[in-house]
C-alpha cells in the first residue's frame, strides 16, 4: 500500500540527532510537490546507534511503524538480515519508488541491495569516517589502521567503536555495493569529495553531483550598520559543540569581549557559561521560524564561524547571507569554498589567535564590513524548492512516475 493513492513515495534514512540532516529532510518534504516522504530513523545511544527503528510520515510527523532490533547495530553494518527484512517490508507496503540515504548511522548497507533507486547524500563523512568529521588536529590526509586507533582517544563527540579491520571490511563492502547498485552520490559542496579522495583513491571512481542546500528564509536586510563610535555586534549562531569551536570560544572569550560584543544565539547548554557576562548576549535556543525576529532584534554587524572541522555545507552561512550580515569564517571546509573573500564575506586562519586578529582588523576597517554588506544584498538566496527540483532532475526513474500521475488525474 502506498501512503498516497496518487503520489509516489520516497523513503529517507536518517538518525534522531537533529541538526542539519533532520532540517534537510523536513525542508525537502515540505517543498516536494511530486511525492510523499517517509523517514526511517535509527534510535539508540552514543554507545549503540541502532537499537530501534522508527518510520515517520515527514510532513505530518505521524509515526507509521516502530521496530526494536533483536540484534542492535552499534554503528553501521555491512549486512544485517533483520534490518533488511524490515526495510524490504516497508518498501513493499508503502510502494517506495526512491530512497534518499541522508545517514547510515544505525542502519545497514542492505538498503542499497533492494533493487530500488538510491541517492546517497553526504551531509558528513560517515560511514567512511566513523568519527564523522575527518579531523584530528586538522583535516585528515590519511586514515590508516593506526589513525583509526588514535581516533578512539581523540576528543570528538563520536569516537570509533570497532577495530580498524572492521572498518576496512566495511569500506570494501561500501564501495562494492554502491558501485554495483548504481547509487547516485550527492554532496552539497566540492570540498567534501575532495577530502575523501585525498584519504582513499577508491573515491576517484565515485562520481559526485554537487547540489547545494536551499533555505526557507527569504531575503531581508538585517545588517546592523557597523557605525563608528560604538562596539561591533558580532553573532555566533547555532549549536556550539566541540566541532563548532566551543573550546576556541572559551579560550579567546576574555580577549574577544574587549574588542566586540559577542551575541551567542542558539548555543543551548554550551552557551550558558556566557549568560550575564559583560561583553556577551546569550539566547539559549530558537525555532527556525523565530530566527528572523531574533536576528532583527540583535542587529548584528558580523557573523563569525569557528568550525574546527570541514563542514559539508553550513546552513547558518546561507542564513547570514539571507539576512544581509557579512560572514567571517575559519579557512576550512565548505566555508572556505563558499565564501568569496572580500566579496561576500571574510576568511581568517586556523590558528587560535586568528579570530582575535580578524576582529581587531574588522573593528578598524568598518568600511569593509559596510561594503561587503552592500554586496550581499545583491546575492540571491537559494530556495529549498530549487534544491528539490535539482534532486528530481537527477532521477532517471521519475519520467515514468509523472506518466502515472497524469493517468491517475485523467
Amino acid at each position: 500500500m502506498s501512503w498516497s493513492s496518487v503520489r509516489p513515495t520516497n523513503l529517507h534514512l536518517s538518525h534522531l540527532w537533529g541538526g542539519g540532516t533532520e532540517a534537510w529532510i523536513d525542508d525537502f518534504a515540505a517543498a516536494d510537490g511530486f511525492s510523499e516522504n517517509l523517514v526511517l530513523q535509527a534510535l539508540g545511544t552514543e554507545e549503540c546507534y541502532g537499537i530501534r527503528l522508527r518510520l515517520l510520515h515527514v510532513a505530518s510527523n505521524v509515526e507509521v511503524g516502530c521496530w526494536t532490533l533483536r540484534q542492535p547495530i552499534g554503528e553501521v553494518r555491512a549486512t544485517h538480515p533483520e534490518y533488511a527484512a524490515i526495510v524490504t517490508e516497508i518498501c513493499a507496503q508503502h510502494d517506495i519508488r526512491h530512497i534518499y540515504v541522508s545517514s547510515l548511522v544505525g542502519h545497514s548497507l542492505d538498503v542499497f541491495r533492494l533493487g530500488i533507486p538510491c541517492t546517497k547524500i553526504y551531509h558528513d563523512y560517515f560511514p567512511y569516517c566513523p568519527a564523522f568529521f575527518v579531523t584530528k588536529g586538522g583535516v585528515c590526509t590519511t586514515c590508516t589502521p593506526d589513525d583509526l586507533e588514535a581516533c578512539k582517544t581523540w576528543d570528538t563527540s563520536h569516537r570509533p567503536k570497532a577495530s580498524p579491520s572492521y572498518y576496512a571490511a566495511l569500506r570494501e563492502s561500501y564501495f562494492e555495493v554502491v558501485t554495483s547498485a548504481g547509487v547516485r552520490h550527492v554532496s552539497p559542496s566540492r570540498s567534501l569529495p575532495q577530502n575523501l579522495r585525498t584519504l582513499d583513491s577508491r573515491w576517484n571512481a565515485i562520481d559526485f553531483d554537487i547540489i547545494g542546500h536551499g533555505i526557507t528564509h527569504r531575503k531581508q536586510d538585517l545588517f546592523g550598520g557597523a557605525e563608528d563610535g560604538r562596539r561591533l555586534r558580532v553573532g555566533l549562531l547555532g549549536l556550539l559543540g566541540w566541532n563548532k569551536g566551543r573550546e576556541l570560544v572559551r579560550g579567546t572569550f576574555d580577549t574577544i569581549r574587549t574588542i566586540v560584543d559577542l551575541h551567542i544565539i542558539g548555543a543551548e547548554e554550551a552557551g550558558v557559561e556566557y549568560e550575564g557576562r559583560w561583553g556577551a548576549r546569550f539566547v539559549h535556543h530558537y525555532q527556525k521560524d523565530e530566527l528572523r525576529d531574533i536576528v532583527a532584534q540583535h542587529r548584528l554587524d558580523l557573523m563569525i564561524f569557528l568550525s574546527l572541522v570541514p563542514e559539508s555545507f553550513s546552513f547558518t552561512l546561507s542564513e547570514a547571507w539571507c539576512f544581509g550580515i557579512p560572514p567571517a569564517a575559519r579557512r576550512i571546509g565548505a566555508h572556505a569554498e563558499r565564501i568569496s573573500e572580500g566579496s561576500d564575506g571574510f576568511l581568517f586562519g586556523l590558528e587560535d589567535g586568528a579570530v582575535v586578529d580578524f576582529l581587531l582588523w574588522a573593528d578598524r576597517e568598518r568600511d569593509e564590513l559596510r561594503r561587503v554588506a552592500r554586496r550581499i544584498q545583491e546575492k540571491s538566496v537559494r530556495t529549498v524548492e530549487e534544491a528539490v527540483l535539482d534532486y528530481y532532475r537527477l532521477r532517471t526513474d521519475y519520467a515514468a512516475h509523472l506518466d502515472e500521475l497524469l493517468e491517475l488525474a485523467m
